[in-house]
């Protein structure tokens, strides 16, 4: 794919996982347009990582990141609050990943066990109960609220957490 794209002379920006990216491979990127590339790190805490079947850990998304600056390419890793087995521990494993790896940019997005995945389907095997079916206030960037609930936490920490982390991102108290 980096070969064809780099014969249309375009810039983009691309996605990858972590585990999957190698020097040689964010060079190709590079060299075929690519300015900006994001990574679907979610959250810091490998417990978290783990739970959720993600098959990468908080070390291969600083490696991935290092990688991409090597290359002068912007890393962008995606975030997500509200992921079965997050804790007030797992924010700040995500605030200590920022002040070490300080991306150009994020984003932080709200976890949604949509019908069909495996939280949705067997919600007590990862700690989790789902408390809102109003598709209304179903996505990944809902306002004040999940559609779910953590085992041993309310939906006002949840939430407090989020805005927490996200103000931290905002006001770029990490770089």
């Amino acid at each position: 794919l980096c070969a064809k794209l780099k014969t249309l002379k375009i810039r983009y920006k691309g996605h990858t996982r972590s585990d999957l990216l190698t020097p040689k491979r964010a060079e190709l990127m590079r060299e075929s347009g690519c300015e900006e590339c994001g990574l679907g790190v979610e959250s810091a805490d490998n417990k978290v990582l783990l739970i959720n079947n993600k098959k990468e850990t908080a070390e291969d998304h600083v490696k991935a990141i290092k990688i991409l600056r090597s290359v002068g390419i912007r890393a962008k890793p995606y975030f997500m609050a509200g992921l079965p087995g997050e804790t007030d521990k797992t924010l700040e494993l995500n605030k200590e990943f920022m002040k070490t790896c300080k991306p150009e940019k994020w984003t932080l997005s709200t976890f949604t066990p949509y019908p069909g995945s495996a939280v949705y389907k067997a919600p007590g095997l990862f700690g989790v109960q789902i408390i809102n079916n109003d598709w209304s206030k179903w996505g990944n960037f809902c306002k004040d609220s999940f559609n779910h609930m953590l085992n041993g936490q309310t939906p006002e920490q949840m939430w407090n957490r989020y805005k927490e982390f996200y103000e931290f991102l905002k006001e770029e108290k990490w770089k």
